[in-house]
């Protein structure tokens, strides 16, 4: 193959690789251009914010969603007096209708790691007159886009900080994980511990899977378990009866719970108390019988000897009554003395001579009584 031929065939080769490129160029170009809309008529407008951050030339313009423009230029006035920063807002002459006298600018988070912001339009109502080219769109600033909050970058950082510290912490030995990682006694105890504690927990789950102790038997016994709950349930139930019994009042406790009650029955332990007040003083001055046995010990012991020899007294006389001795006690332990007594009593009832003579001596008897009463005067 000649030098002329290779040439040629080499020149070719580098003519078609760059209009393939430059095909390829044209083509993202026209792509490009349809997307971001470089070759149709642009709307300059103007807004401000009190900070350019996460803007730049490029970013996007919306309205409702859809892209309608991008951010064609950013100006810092170097007057001190103008405040914010200028944005001007190359928007689509398609769209421009849209943009009217109530139309507002927001800078909207797109990218929250990176900051990157766009500019929100929203759509001017139909009774508002459409902007013109150059004029000043009301910008409306979110209270938390640059008050409250920075990005989330900011709060990594905050983030790395803390963790830095909590870190430093550890390496010097403070708190229990600290301490537990610097000094390995210390937590070779505290792994022998938390060991100790798993074992026993799980011997405690052993026995009650065994049915041991109550828990254990409430858990293993399901009859036994609905018993104990049925008698918690009476229990709650009776206890719930009494405070309602209670709270109507019903009962002595009711009563004492109730406020016309409960006055009445402090009035009434007041009275009592009174009352043993002034027993308790009188026993104490030496009035009465138990007032004078309390105060004068003497005369209480010969109170106590009489009375102690009178009840002698009564049980010799009980004790010869129960032996039958003497008349009476011959009437209460011979029953044929006894039966005798009776005949005779009906006996005398019976007989008329007899009755006379009772009769007589009681009128006689009377009489006489009469005449002592009457001397007596």
């Amino acid at each position: 193959m000649s030098s002329e031929r290779k040439r040629m065939i080499y020149e070719l080769s580098v003519g078609l690789t760059v209009i393939v490129a430059l095909v390829i160029v044209a083509g993202a170009i026209l792509v490009l251009g349809q997307e971001a809309k470089l070759f149709s008529r642009k709307i300059v407008y103007r807004t401000t914010f009190p900070d350019a951050s996460g803007l730049r030339v490029g970013s996007p313009v919306t309205m409702a969603g859809l892209r309608i423009g991008n951010v064609s230029r950013i100006h810092l006035p170097t007057d001190p007096a103008s405040a914010g920063i200028e944005i001007f807002l190359a928007v689509d002459s398609t769209y421009a209708p849209r943009v009217r006298r109530d139309t507002t600018a927001t800078p909207v988070v797109m990218q929250l790691v990176s900051n990157e912001k766009a500019i929100d339009l929203t759509p001017g109502s139909e009774d508002q007159p459409p902007l013109a080219e150059g004029e000043f769109i009301t910008p409306r600033i979110p209270e938390s886009l640059f008050e409250k909050g920075g990005t989330i970058a900011d709060r990594f950082e905050d983030i790395a900080a803390d963790l830095g510290e909590i870190l430093g912490a550890i390496r010097s030995g403070k708190g229990l994980l600290g301490k537990a990682i610097v000094d390995p006694e210390f937590g070779r105890e505290g792994l022998d511990k938390l060991v100790g504690t798993l074992e026993e927990a799980q011997t405690l789950l052993r026995r009650l899977a065994r049915g041991e102790g109550l828990a254990g038997r409430i858990v293993a016994d399901r009859d036994y378990a609905e018993q104990v709950t049925g008698d918690l349930a009476a229990a709650i139930a009776g206890l719930r009866e009494t405070t309602e019994r209670l709270a109507r009042g019903e009962g002595i406790l009711g009563q004492m719970t109730s406020a016309g009650e409960a006055d009445a029955f402090v009035g009434d332990l007041g009275r009592i108390a009174t009352a043993l007040r002034a027993i308790a003083d009188r026993l104490e001055g030496g009035e009465g019988l138990a007032g004078r046995l309390v105060a004068d010990e003497a005369w209480g012991e010969r109170v106590a000897g009489n009375l102690d020899e009178t009840i002698a007294h009564l049980a010799s006389i009980t004790r010869k009554i129960d032996e039958g001795q003497g008349t009476l006690g011959l009437l209460v332990n011979d029953r044929k003395l006894h039966d005798d007594a009776q005949l005779l009593i009906r006996g005398v009832r019976e007989s008329r001579v007899a009755s006379w003579l009772l009769r007589r001596y009681h009128r006689r008897g009377a009489r006489a009584a009469a005449r002592d009463a009457e001397a007596a005067k």
